[in-house]
């Protein structure tokens, strides 16, 4: 996000910070853009949480029952979640009021919404019709957190479709390369390295 599009990153990086100390801000946000999360809904962009943080929420219920320390380390997960999920949801929505231009035709929303949610790690598995069974296998065995990994490779893959889709991910991708060869140039350079 940072590369493609600056500002949408500089409030996707505020966001998070206000939302780990204050969580409820993550619903008071979608309130106050819901015309906006309302139309990306409509083109099949998803508001869901992501994997991990989901799961911090189990943990988060674990960690109450603990005596004295509970309800701190509770908070904590909370809070994280509220960042990680919420800062996530920022992003895509300053994104779709950056790259949304007016006349676009539906099929373009939906490849809008579509490249916006790979972007930040959202992927529906139910849209993608995986069974209940195959997300279980692969939540154990393969993956971390296997709809976060299916959509960032998803995400390079559509390097080479057509249509908004195709240039969205071409450029961010590019400007990804372009900006991690800068760094690791700049950095080899400031340590005196050739």
């Amino acid at each position: 996000v940072l590369a493609r599009r600056p500002q949408a990153w500089g409030k996707l990086v505020a966001s998070q910070f206000d939302l780990l100390l204050h969580p409820n801000n993550a619903a008071k946000y979608l309130v106050a853009n819901q015309s906006v999360a309302r139309e990306m809904a409509l083109y099949g962009s998803s508001f869901s949480t992501f994997q991990y943080t989901a799961a911090a929420g189990g943990i988060a219920k674990t960690f109450q029952k603990v005596p004295v320390a509970g309800r701190p380390l509770a908070s904590a997960f909370k809070r994280t979640e509220a960042a990680f999920t919420g800062g996530g949801n920022v992003a895509r929505v300053e994104l779709w009021k950056a790259l949304k231009r007016p006349g676009m035709a539906q099929g373009e929303l939906t490849e809008l919404a579509r490249t916006l949610d790979r972007m930040t790690g959202i992927m529906s598995t139910r849209q993608l019709g995986i069974s209940q069974r195959q997300q279980d296998y692969e939540n154990a065995w393969l993956f971390f957190a296997p709809r976060y990994t299916r959509a960032g490779l998803a995400y390079v893959g559509d390097v080479f479709r057509k249509g908004v889709t195709g240039a969205e991910a071409r450029t961010s991708i590019a400007s990804l390369v372009a900006g991690g060869t800068a760094f690791y140039i700049g950095t080899a350079k400031a340590m005196g390295q050739q």
